[in-house]
């Protein structure tokens, strides 16, 4: 099977690409279209990518979108709306059969569950509260008992208070806790020793923020939350290893989803956050989808203990000097 990749207006040296240089490249010069075999392992890999890595360089529209989760299940928890409603359509895509977890809105349960099985994929909706250990057992067994296994989860279910430290109160507190850190404590350990028991290892991917590590004043119990998730990927990751199971993170910034669907309603709080973006906007919840795709994939087969932050920037921003 054979791929073109356009290296217009670009060379490749020394396994980098770079600008043409103009003293070395005489005046008008293009290079050509380059056409290169690739084994099925390298097309694999290279289809677990997000799209946004190839797209400067590969013609997509020659490259037959590869299943690379074909034959998988996965449980992606609060899998009814925003970043889950758009991991569980990614990882259909790329073939996995779903567990889709939710709590209210059925009916945008079955709608998801029937898009997916559009795709060709295999999907059941679930309802589940994952703040509950009953619960989180239910969803494994349903994995189990319709698919036969259970490869990959991700712990995507969360909420936030937008209360500070002197705001907030007891109940607030316990139930950012339980459904943002004890949900992903308690999901990652009853997947774990699924996963151990089937053998053939496993996907735990944890949906965290930037906040596991950046201080959001006014958002105290939800920064809280995400950075016990934080530890946990890193710990468990450890822990894990040994059983080939790969316990990895994403840490989105800013995304337009309901969650902050308040400064997304006003112009002025719209603008300040998309200021403060290197890249100058929210991230689409497909972005960080397909984030979550590559970490489920075989491209990521080398990656635990670890968070990847797709921000657009915004930890590294700075305001100058």
């Amino acid at each position: 099977m054979g791929i073109s990749i356009s290296n217009r207006g670009r060379f490749f040296e020394y396994g980098k690409w770079g600008q043409p240089d103009s003293n070395r490249q005489p005046s008008g010069y293009e290079p050509p279209a380059l056409t290169v075999e690739l084994c099925p392992r390298v097309l694999r890999a290279i289809s677990s990518m997000p799209s946004f890595w190839l797209s400067a360089s590969l013609e997509r529209k020659r490259i037959p979108r590869l299943m690379t989760l074909q034959g998988k299940t996965a449980i992606v928890t609060g899998g009814n709306s925003g970043i889950g409603l758009s991991i569980v359509i990614e990882l259909a895509k790329q073939g996995a059969n779903i567990v889709i977890d939710y709590v209210v809105h059925p009916e945008t349960a079955v709608a998801l569950e029937q898009q997916v099985l559009a795709l060709g994929n295999k999907a059941i909706h679930v309802q589940a509260d994952v703040s509950k250990i009953d619960d989180l057992k239910k969803l494994v067994n349903a994995a189990v008992s319709n698919f036969g296994r259970l490869d990959i989860i991700v712990n995507n279910a969360g909420i936030e208070t937008r209360t500070s430290v002197l705001e907030t109160n007891e109940e607030q507190y316990q139930r950012v806790l339980d459904i943002n850190l004890k949900s992903a404590f308690f999901g990652t350990q009853i997947a774990a020793k699924q996963m151990i028991a089937q053998g053939g290892g496993g996907r735990i991917i944890n949906v965290t923020s930037v906040h596991e590590d950046w201080p959001m004043p006014g958002n105290t119990a939800y920064c809280v939350s995400k950075g016990g998730m934080r530890m946990l990927t890193r710990t468990a990751g450890l822990e894990l290893a040994p059983h080939n199971i790969l316990v990895t993170a994403v840490g989105p910034g800013a995304v337009a989803t309901p969650i902050n669907a308040s400064t997304m309603k006003n112009p002025s709080l719209l603008k300040k956050l998309d200021d403060a973006i290197p890249l100058g906007r929210m991230a689409k919840p497909e972005e960080i989808a397909s984030v979550v795709a590559f970490l489920a994939g075989e491209g990521a087969s080398y990656l635990t203990a670890s968070t990847i932050f797709a921000d657009g920037g915004i930890m590294h921003s700075s305001p100058g000097l």
